[in-house]
């Protein structure tokens, strides 16, 4: 189990300015991920009304790894536990893996109603720059497609100047209230 704070600023982007960071940063030691995002919650949408995140994320066929993600004064604490894929088809069927992130929820919500409740795949460009985390990312979901930057700092201070000097250089006009990519999966999904 790895816990983690994350501290960041992210907004949605258009395609062209994608593209335009992405050839930008693409020689900056950048590393190209790929993987899948499948989120879980109960019929009640309990987790994702509380600020919380629980998602399985694939990176290969082999690589599952089961995370909750908590608010944490305006940033997130993730916990994470690697888990196998018979794990993951497991929770898919209603029995969550024993572990601190099933210590963490079961008070909240009954880990045997957890369901899927939406997939995201996402192709993520990571830079390291000037101590900052710079993740561009191309989700799709439910037949959508669109591009967050996001950028990460080692305090939310730190990362909102670098965000915010990103977005001048580049002429980006911040979205307001990017909603997260969980919960732009999930609710296009019920609607």
């Amino acid at each position: 189990m790895v816990q983690e704070i994350e501290h960041e600023y992210r907004t949605l982007i258009s395609e062209e300015k994608y593209t335009q960071l992405v050839a930008t940063f693409i020689d900056k030691n950048a590393r190209h991920l790929s993987f899948v995002n499948y989120y879980f919650d109960d019929k009640d949408l309990t987790l994702t009304n509380l600020e919380m995140v629980l998602r399985v994320r694939q990176k290969s066929p082999t690589e599952y790894k089961l995370t909750l993600k908590t608010n944490l004064n305006g940033s997130s604490l993730e916990t994470t536990q690697k888990i196998s894929s018979t794990e993951f088809y497991q929770l898919q069927k209603g029995l969550f893996p024993d572990g601190e992130i099933k210590n963490k929820i079961k008070d909240i919500v009954n880990t045997g109603s957890l369901h899927l409740v939406a997939i995201l795949a996402n192709d993520r460009l990571e830079i390291t720059y000037e101590n900052h985390l710079i993740v561009l990312d191309k989700s799709t979901y439910n037949n959508i497609i669109d591009y967050t930057l996001e950028v990460e700092g080692n305090t939310l201070e730190i990362a909102k100047r670098k965000f915010e000097e990103i977005l001048k250089i580049f002429n980006i006009e911040v979205t307001k209230n990017t909603l997260t990519k969980s919960k732009r999966a999930i609710y296009t999904k019920l609607n």
